[in-house]
């Protein structure tokens, strides 16, 4: 699980800098969305369970800054992973998909 945080990190700042070339709105949301995952991880860290629902975690990048939706997060059945992803079509003049970007801690990564 540490690695899979230290990767969040490094995908933060690579998201960063990339905001920097591109300025397009969906920077902004990926940035507070990894800032999301980071905290679920940081949460099963320390409580050894996933976060019941995004507002257990107490912090602000839970919503979409371009929509101001809150992001969309299910367990998986087995408790043994999540699903987070930026909900609608919220994204699709930057590229993305309908509920882009996207994540299972199981599977991948969707930006677009």
């Amino acid at each position: 699980m540490k690695h899979f945080c230290l990767v969040l990190i490094l995908m933060t700042a690579l998201a960063v800098g990339a905001e920097e070339i591109k300025p397009a709105p969906i920077f902004g949301c990926i940035a507070s969305w990894q800032e999301t995952m980071k905290a679920i991880c940081l949460y099963k860290d320390r409580t050894g369970t996933y976060p019941k629902n995004l507002a257990t975690l107490h912090n602000r990048h839970i919503h979409c800054p371009v929509s101001g939706k809150e992001y969309s997060y299910k367990i998986d059945s087995d408790r043994q992973g999540f699903i987070l992803y930026c909900p609608g079509n919220t994204h699709h003049a930057d590229g993305a998909h309908r509920d882009h970007p996207w994540f299972s801690y199981k599977n991948a990564m969707e930006i677009r």
